[in-house]
């Protein structure tokens, strides 16, 4: 599990592991316990640039949310927006910034 991130909570362990997607790269949040056959997929957060109702060859930053374990299918997309702007900014406030 080298290409992963692991948080224990008392509702299992928050893992964060690469997507193998070359097409669309990203980062998988799954809820795991031990006693589980299978991970509950949390969230999506992936790089697309052919998103169907998108311009075409565009780039986007997606996250895609499971908020109901009951669904095989995620429940809201977010199509992450200003991130150009966010780096053109001057004077980027320092709690934003990743150290």
């Amino acid at each position: 599990m080298s290409d992963c991130v692991r948080v224990e909570t008392p509702l299992g362990a928050i893992i964060a592991r690469v997507s193998n997607d070359p097409e669309n790269p990203g980062i998988w949040i799954d809820l795991r316990r031990p006693d589980a056959d299978c991970d509950l997929q949390l969230a999506l957060v992936e790089f697309t640039a052919d998103e169907g109702d998108l311009p075409e060859k565009e780039g986007h930053i997606i996250t895609r949310v499971w908020s109901d374990g009951n669904q095989q299918s995620y429940t809201e997309r977010i199509i992450h927006k200003g991130i150009e702007d966010y780096f053109r900014m001057e004077d980027v406030e320092p709690s934003l910034c990743c150290v």
